[in-house]
């Protein structure tokens, strides 16, 4: 569903349309929100995820699909400082220099 909205006014005319697109799914989970977006970051970040309430949120680091055996997210953030594509290929469970 997409919803449309303009702003009329006497003295000044009508705006811009604005739009907002909607998905309802009953009873199926919502998709992950990892914050902040995907991008490339100057900084070191720290990333937080959110789900449903009552779920249980597993992720991964490497790019491979999270499973019930992946690393479990207890709502704190995850601190990506000093992560490189050299930390990324490396089997030293370590983010930054944090061990997980």
């Amino acid at each position: 569903m997409t919803v449309r909205a303009i702003a009329i006014h006497s003295g000044k005319g009508v705006s811009d349309a604005s739009s907002a697109s909607y998905i309802i799914r009953y009873n199926k989970l919502s998709t992950p929100l990892i914050l902040p977006a995907s991008g490339t970051y100057s900084d070191d970040i720290a990333v937080t995820i959110s789900g449903d309430s009552g779920t249980e949120l597993r992720y991964t680091l490497d790019g491979s699909t999270p499973h019930s055996g992946s690393l479990k997210y207890f709502q704190s953030d995850i601190d990506l400082w000093g992560w490189s594509d050299r930390d990324r290929k490396s089997d030293s469970g370590k983010v930054g220099n944090e061990n997980i």
